[in-house]
């Protein structure tokens, strides 16, 4: 059975080395699919199968958090999920490791920017010597 679909683009981040139309360095994050007329017992499934991808991501990230391996993590989700192909959690653990790794990278240039205002804030107190 084929199915209408409807493909676009939501998710667009800043990446050196691609330009879109407009010239702006930009790479593609994720893809929408809709798929449309879907009959009632097929779209209960992909939806099932939506719900467990979600949650294996979930777990995934909870694993890297605890600081467990990649083939720990694969191990546990195989047996929490095995409804889900070695694709499935595989792409859940590859999820995980970017949205953690991208948080990390995303602190240190909080801090950065922090510890910035910090020293501007500091100059900007220190009195200024008296002339006679």
């Amino acid at each position: 059975m084929r199915f209408r679909t409807n493909i676009r683009q939501t998710n667009v981040l800043q990446y050196s080395g691609m330009t879109d139309a407009n010239g702006k360095q930009t790479i593609i994050s994720s893809i929408r699919l809709d798929i449309q007329d879907v009959p009632a017992e097929y779209d209960e499934e992909i939806h099932a199968v939506m719900r467990r991808q979600q949650a294996a991501k979930r777990v995934a990230y909870n694993r890297w958090a605890d600081g467990w391996e990649e083939n720990q993590i694969y191990r546990k989700l195989c047996g929490m999920f095995p409804k889900l192909t070695s694709w499935d959690v595989n792409a859940a653990i590859k999820t995980a490791e970017s949205v953690r790794k991208s948080q990390y990278e995303c602190l240190l240039a909080q801090v950065a920017y922090l510890t910035n205002k910090i020293e501007k804030f500091k100059k900007k107190k220190e009195p200024k010597p008296k002339s006679l």
